[in-house]
């Protein structure tokens, strides 16, 4: 082999090898076009699909927090509710435990104040669906001035114990010129404690 037969096979071998090269080059430009092709549809959807479960999950939170807002806001309204229960329960009702005693005591105080005589109490304990409360009845009668009575129903009215005027019977007294008042009130018993 001559010198020039070697260059030429030279070159010739050059030439395979670039374009070898050149050609495992182009492949793996190919290659990789098609798997940025291929992927990028599954990237896509998989793209969207998180926006929309982005856009579920901030619904979500959005209804989470209004539900935790009403809720909150039901949680107010009952504790607000509670205490206006025990206020009527334990500020308004007579304990239990005192019953007719404090009751009559009250209601004779009130008289006294109004310048009336009290006399013939009768009472009656009665139950109430309401669990801790116990409703009693009391009847008693009267004697005295229309003014010193109608002070006394004002008293009864304006009483810090929870009384309720049932019924009210007027007649003229048979001692001197007063009048003679029969009334009926009820009024409600609280168990300390309960409730």
């Amino acid at each position: 082999m001559n010198w020039r037969t070697f260059e030429r096979l030279e070159t010739i071998w050059q030439w395979m090898e670039r374009r070898h090269f050149a050609r495992w080059v182009l492949t793996l430009l190919v290659v990789d076009l098609a798997l940025l092709v291929a992927g990028y549809g599954p990237l896509r959807w998989m793209d969207t699909r998180l926006r929309a479960d982005m856009q579920a999950a901030e619904q979500d939170v959005r209804a989470t927090r209004q539900a935790l807002l009403e809720w909150h806001s039901a949680l107010q309204r009952l504790q607000r509710a509670q205490r206006t229960r025990n206020d009527l329960l334990y500020r308004r009702f007579l304990p239990e435990d005192r019953g007719f005693p404090a009751v009559r005591d009250a209601l004779e105080t009130m008289a006294m104040q109004a310048g009336l005589r009290v006399q013939n109490f009768t009472y009656a304990y009665e139950a109430v669906k309401i669990p801790p409360v116990q409703s009693l009845s009391v009847q008693f009668s009267l004697t005295g001035g229309y003014e010193q009575i109608r002070r006394f129903i004002q008293s009864i009215e304006t009483a810090p114990q929870f009384l309720i005027l049932e019924s009210i019977r007027l007649r003229s007294s048979q001692q001197g010129g007063g009048v003679e008042l029969e009334l009926a009130l009820r009024t409600f018993l609280v168990k300390k404690g309960e409730g």
